[in-house]
């Protein structure tokens, strides 16, 4: 028969289930698509050194916060990030990389806007692996704490 349900059991069964959800309640403004469009990579993160340096080129880069405003303001955040609510609304010029970071686990929400902006034709979009946690934790500076 099966194994019985532990406390530590049923919290990692839980964790599975709800890792994947946006921590902002983007997937209920926005399903997420069933199909993934061609060429999607959902493992493609960049860390934080990585955008380090990618931001010490000449490549245009746009960093997009993918947090609640309330948590953007109350925590700060990277210099240069645009706060983006819906990607239906965001203008978004002509950059060469664009990075999502929020702080949700697994970077769900930064995932998900990654792939609605991938399948707008975006085609250089990674989620920030880590998020805000790991930026900080790398030594990245944040923007707008009082």
């Amino acid at each position: 028969g099966a194994a019985p349900m532990t406390a530590s059991s049923r919290s990692a069964r839980r964790r599975a289930r709800t890792s994947s959800m946006p921590c902002n309640g983007a997937a209920s403004r926005s399903p997420a698509p069933t199909l993934r469009p061609s060429g999607w990579i959902p493992k493609a993160r960049i860390s934080p050194a990585q955008l380090v340096e990618l931001l010490r080129t000449k490549v245009k880069v746009a960093i997009l916060d993918a947090r609640t405003a309330d948590r953007r303001e109350r925590t700060g955040w990277i210099p240069g990030s645009v706060w983006v609510s819906d990607v239906e609304q965001l203008q978004l010029g002509v950059y060469e990389e664009v990075v999502v970071y929020c702080d949700c686990p697994n970077d769900a929400t930064a995932a998900l806007i990654a792939r609605q902006l991938h399948s707008k034709g975006v085609a250089h979009v990674r989620p920030l692996a880590g998020g805000l946690d790991a930026w900080l934790k790398n030594g990245g500076i944040i923007e707008g704490l009082r």
